[in-house]
């Protein structure tokens, strides 16, 4: 049965394909015949037999390869080979560790201390440093307070100015600029006094100024710019607390005191120090005798290390052994003999001077460079004198540079009583000349009344730099005297009921 549908199979597919190949008209009539045929077709025959087996193909080309196979198992070890023959010397390697410290060797005997070198060369002088704009100007610890307020106080305090000192073995120069007056009929006096944490100053004397009036008749009314200043030595470090006092006279009346009118009064400190400089250094000794020599000195330093010595030479080659397996590594050896000492060298010639070394970065300033290092002096004293001409007071002075100039002031009374035209001139004298560098210090006090006498007596100053004052004792001098040839000596007080002092400081050279 199989057989037969097979062959029916063929059939149709043979007469599918031949239809393909005919014309239009063979169409209609095949299709007819098909027609026909299809209606006489009977059930399918019974499958035929198998055909013959067809010729074998030609073999393909070869595929691609294939992936590497797992690996096998590791064979067998084989047999030792033979040893093959000796081979060259390695390169020497590199050398060893430092082996340990040898051992401490034997202090040496003390030698005789030779004797005492001749005394060296003068060096060379150094070279000038052209000092910066910086450092020319003082780095100095300094403050003022300052009001314009009218105070009619009499008696009590009329400011204060909080300061801090730096140093314990420095002064406070002090001073007070401001206006001043004392009103009132008959004799009044009042007197203005700085204190320092409540007590007035005792190192030296105390910082004051006293104005006294005495009107023959009426009440002028005298409002006068003055100042006042001093150096106080004995104040600790740390918190100060300066202040402006005025009060009563000693054994006078007290007057109405007025202060700061109509104009800025001000408080001004500044801290400086009171260490001494270097007096003029003295002429050298008669050379001494020889001294017995020393004890033997300490042990001198360990020599240099000696040079290694020559390498052995090389024994003879033993018999070839067989290849031991290579063992762990062995033990540090024992400590080795400590070498010989070696002889010390020779000490070598000196080295050349080195070069001179950059300028330094300037450093912060610390308190003690803030706190003024000068040559400063005072001199103070409480007496009245009553010279009109002549010699009042003097103070002697160590200068100690041949280009600087000498600052002095004058801080007291100054008083000129007489009817008519009178004057005084107050001056300084330097070793016993007035300054001519560039000119006089001079102060001059005039009164012209046209009626009565009145009795003035009030605090001055005055202060001034001289310039061409050789190095060395110099003998500052207060002198008071006439104005001039025109006009006529008066009654000159100076110092009344009153600290006085004259104020020494070198400075160095003006702008030119």
């Amino acid at each position: 049965m199989v057989q037969y549908f097979a062959v029916f199979l063929i059939l149709y597919f043979l007469g599918g394909s031949l239809g393909t190949i005919t014309s239009p008209q063979q169409q209609n009539a095949s299709k007819l015949k098909d027609l026909c045929q299809r209606s006489m077709l009977g059930f399918p025959g019974i499958p035929g037999s198998n055909g013959i087996p067809g010729v074998p193909g030609v073999p393909g080309p070869h595929g691609p390869q294939g992936r590497d196979g797992v690996k096998g198992q590791i064979g067998d070890k084989g047999s030792q080979g033979i040893p093959g023959p000796r081979g060259n010397r390695g390169r020497e390697g590199p050398p060893g560790k430092s082996g340990p410290r040898g051992i401490k060797g034997i202090k040496g005997k003390r030698d005789v201390v030779g004797m005492k070198g001749r005394k060296g060369d003068k060096g060379e002088k150094g070279e000038s440093v052209k000092a910066s704009q910086a450092s020319v100007v003082p780095q100095t610890n300094w403050k003022q307070c300052v009001c314009k307020s009218h105070s009619n106080t009499d008696n009590g305090k009329i400011k204060d100015c909080a300061f801090n000192k730096l140093q314990s073995n420095s002064a406070l120069r002090v001073s007070f600029q401001g206006n001043m007056g004392v009103f009132g009929s008959s004799a009044k006096c009042n007197r203005w006094y700085f204190k320092f944490n409540g007590n007035e100053c005792s190192g030296p004397m105390a910082i004051e100024a006293a104005v006294y009036n005495h009107w023959p008749s009426g009440t002028p009314t005298l409002l006068r710019h003055r100042s006042f200043e001093g150096y106080c030595e004995n104040i600790p470090q740390g918190a100060v607390r300066v202040e402006l006092w005025v009060g009563l006279c000693s054994r006078q009346n007290l007057g109405d005191a007025d202060t700061g009118w109509n104009s800025v009064s001000r408080i001004m400190i500044e801290e400086r120090s009171m260490m001494g400089f270097p007096g003029i250094p003295g002429s050298n000794g008669i050379p001494g005798v020889p001294g017995v020599p020393g004890p033997h000195g300490p042990q001198g330093r360990e020599g240099v290390k000696g040079q290694i010595g020559d390498k052995g030479s090389q024994g003879m080659p033993g018999a070839r052994g067989d290849r031991g397996r290579e063992g762990p590594p062995g033990k540090s050896g024992p400590r080795g003999i400590k070498g010989m000492k070696g002889e010390r060298g020779i000490v070598g010639n000196p080295g050349r001077k080195g070069d001179k070394g950059e300028k330094g970065e300037s450093a912060k300033a610390s308190q003690a460079s803030v706190v003024t290092q000068t040559n400063w002096k005072q001199c103070v004293w409480k007496r009245d004198t009553s010279t009109d001409k002549g010699k009042i007071k003097d103070c002697a002075f160590n200068k100690l540079q041949s280009n600087s100039a000498l600052r002095v002031s004058f801080q007291g009374n100054m008083r000129v009583y007489g009817s008519s035209e009178k004057c005084n001139r107050w001056y300084f004298k330097f070793n016993g000349n007035e300054c001519s560098g560039p000119m006089t210090i001079e102060a001059v006090v005039y009164n012209w009344w046209p009626s009565g006498s009145p009795n003035l007596l009030h605090h001055r100053s005055f202060a001034g730099y001289c310039e061409n004052i050789p190095q060395g004792a110099v003998r500052v001098e207060l002198w008071v005297g006439q104005c001039g040839r025109s006009y006529t000596l008066g009654d000159a007080e100076t110092g009344w009921n009153s600290v006085s002092r004259i104020m020494i400081e070198e400075v160095s050279r003006s702008q030119s």
